[in-house]
């Protein structure tokens, strides 16, 4: 992706130089760039990547094979050229790009997450950060202005290991040539079938995995040794491999469409047509594709494509969240061109003078490039991330994210050992059970102060992702929320066993998330929802919310709860609410009116739940639907603050203030229900 070839001035262990890798540069990045920023009919262009991966396996092993058998490989100059290539580029954006955000941002979970991902960047490990958060196509992601990175760790990764291994092969080959040619045919093989099987829980660990993309590099590393047997085709053949391998590459960019379960065998397809582009140029590098590639304007973009690709996605995400994390054509389409304008000013005045400076040395480089590498890359990762640390100190005190909301109390009952403690924390107060999601996660500490106002305690059943509804489960993408099975089965012991002396419960949930088709106002795909121990998702979703609802209400009642307290469900917007207010107070453009929805939009989303809801509820005594909406809509609009006070933690759940609001406006329901009278 990032090794750069100019005509002359060739090392020893270099491979001519191909204007034609250039010009499948110069596709991928154009690739990746126009998906990026929106424009219409380029949503396959992240296989830009793969395009990339594949080059820099073409090359890389081929300098490095080449180095081995010339005998002029050396470990010292391989990692110092490599430094000298990648770092320089790479940490004047991670800079700039600090400096940017720390205007730019304005909450400090941006400022924090700004620094983290800062350092995981310049470390060349921000591909496991983010697979550890959300996958490269969920829209949270779409804000980490870091976020296209991870394709670099994971080459980088691959740089370290890459001559490792093929002197250890090498080495193998001069004795017992078909045993390495066995293990490189085995861990391409393994790396395909791993990326294959790891995909399809759709998690991200074979995308952003070196491992589960090496079969990648190895692919474009394999291309050297099939040349004589390319050789061999006549001169029409080579053409038609050619025009193959631009029409794989063209169907992939304009016909793939987003999917948490990439790379899997998808990706063979534009591996394959970089492979045969590669080729088809290296055969007859005056075959038309050859010539199309190797024009100058595609050439021109080639090389400024690693330097673009580094300026354009922090550029676009800076421009979004000034914009309020709105993506638009036409800003995206300027910020991508600025960052087009910042690479050719980086090609010209930093990586020709490194490449010019590489080209007066007569001999190798020594180690002192690829320590002062390493060395700079700490002190400018630790220095942004202290910068960002700092930065979400000063920050308005404005928690982002679910993360931050608590562990819903002592008395978790889906982690209960025995009763002894929540009985000892209680006394003799009156016992409730909050039974919900992260939205009661999230309201708990209001809930959990009102009761101790009103003599009672609240023990809590609270699970991400899940429905309160007891012996269901839920399913994202293919994937079952086994925490839900577990946690509800315990759960539901407790109550049946009368362990607890529950009297009360109040049900609070995204009800949005597990009733209705169509995906949520933020894009996120609805749990769909299944009897705990079943294999799938039922086909009725309908029919079983009610049924098993109804049920649940109906177990409680019959344990000794005698009152339930429903609270259907809140405004959602599009994006991060609490950013909206702090960015509009910042701006002086009136938070109450930038940061609200048209009222029809918010009912809409919501009219499946309220419908499932009241269906589910319908004549069930001891039993109350109260509807949030009037706390924080009029008639025509839902705004997500409060006389320019944030109320939300993110795109749709409360913060405490906007849940003491709820409580509130709702103080005879929420009396009713922890009250011993009837």
């Amino acid at each position: 992706m990032h090794e750069q070839k100019r005509p002359p001035a060739k090392a020893a262990s270099q491979v001519p130089y191909q204007a034609h890798i250039d010009g499948l540069r110069a596709i991928a990045v154009l690739a990746v760039v126009a998906d990026h920023i929106g424009l219409p009919g380029f949503q396959g262009g992240y296989v830009g990547v793969d395009i990339f991966f594949v080059i820099s396996g073409y090359l890389i092993i081929s300098q490095i094979v080449e180095g081995l058998r010339t005998r002029s490989f050396r470990f010292r100059d391989f990692w110092s050229r490599r430094a000298l290539r990648i770092l320089p580029p790479l940490l004047l954006v991670i800079l700039v790009s600090v400096g940017i955000g720390s205007v730019v941002s304005v909450t400090s979970g941006q400022f924090h997450e700004l620094g983290q991902e800062a350092l995981s960047a310049a470390l060349m490990v921000i591909n496991q950060l983010l697979l550890s958060q959300q996958g490269y196509f969920d829209v949270a992601s779409q804000a980490k202005p870091f976020l296209h990175l991870w394709s670099l760790a994971v080459e980088e990764q691959f740089y370290l290991v890459a001559p490792l291994i093929l002197v250890g092969l090498a080495f193998l080959a001069n004795r017992w040539g078909k045993l390495a040619t066995g293990l490189i045919a085995l861990m391409f093989v393994a790396s395909l079938l791993a990326c294959i099987v790891l995909s399809q829980d759709g998690k991200g660990l074979a995308f952003y995995s070196m491992p589960t993309r090496a079969w990648e590099f190895i692919a474009g590393g394999s291309l050297g040794a099939l040349l004589p047997l390319g050789r061999r085709l006549s001169r029409p053949t080579v053409e038609l491999v050619g025009i193959a391998g631009i029409a794989m590459l063209l169907a992939c960019i304009f016909v793939f469409k987003p999917t948490p379960l990439y790379p899997s065998y998808f990706a063979v397809l534009p591996v394959l047509g970089a492979c045969l582009l590669i080729l088809a140029g290296l055969l007859h590098p005056a075959s038309f594709v050859a010539r199309l590639l190797a024009s100058r304007p595609m050439v021109a973009i080639g090389l400024v494509s690693y330097a673009w690709y580094l300026w354009h996605w922090p550029l676009i995400v800076f421009t979004r969240l000034y914009d309020f994390s709105r993506p638009a054509l036409l800003p995206d389409t300027v910020a991508a061109l600025v960052a087009l304008a910042l690479a050719v000013l980086t090609h010209f005045w930093l990586e020709r003078p490194i490449l010019a400076w590489r080209r007066l040395r007569r001999t190798g480089l020594n180690w002192w490039p690829a320590v002062a590498g390493v060395g700079i890359t700490v002190l400018v990762g630790y220095g942004a991330a202290d910068i960002g640390q700092r930065l979400a100190a000063a920050a308005p005190n404005a928690p982002k994210g679910v993360e931050q909301m608590g562990d819903a109390g002592a008395c978790r009952i889906e982690a209960m050992q025995g009763p002894g403690a929540c009985l000892a924390l209680v006394g003799k107060r009156r016992l409730g059970l909050l039974l919900g999601d992260s939205h009661a996660m999230a309201a708990y500490e209001a809930l959990a102060a009102h009761a101790t106002a009103s003599n009672s305690a609240l023990a809590t059943l609270t699970i991400p992702n899940c429905a309160p509804i007891l012996g269901v489960t839920s399913f994202e993408i293919r994937e079952e929320h086994a925490d839900c099975t577990a946690g509800h089965k315990t759960g539901l012991a407790v109550i049946a066993g009368q362990n607890l002396p529950l009297k009360y419960a109040v049900l609070y949930a995204r009800w949005n998330l597990y009733a209705g088709n169509e995906p949520l106002i933020d894009q996120h795909d609805r749990e769909l929802l299944a009897l705990s121990g079943a294999k799938e998702p039922a086909p009725d979703q309908r029919s079983l919310f009610i049924a098993q609802l109804r049920k649940t209400v109906l177990t409680l009642r019959q344990h000794g709860i005698d009152k339930i307290l429903v609270v259907a469900p809140t405004p959602e917007f599009e994006e991060d609410a609490n950013d909206c207010v702090l960015r509009a107070n910042k701006m002086h453009l009136g938070s109450d009116a930038t940061c609200s929805l048209p009222r029809a939009i918010v009912d809409q989303g919501r009219k499946p739940a309220l419908d499932w809801l009241s269906a589910a509820l319908a004549g069930i005594e001891g039993v109350r639907l109260i509807d949030p909406l009037p706390v924080f809509c009029d008639a025509d609009r839902c705004s997500a603050s409060d006389q320019m006070a944030p109320q939300y933690r993110d795109k749709n759940h409360l913060n405490r203030a906007a849940e003491e609001r709820l409580l509130a406006h709702f103080s005879a329901d929420f009396a009713w229900v922890a009250s011993p009278a009837l």
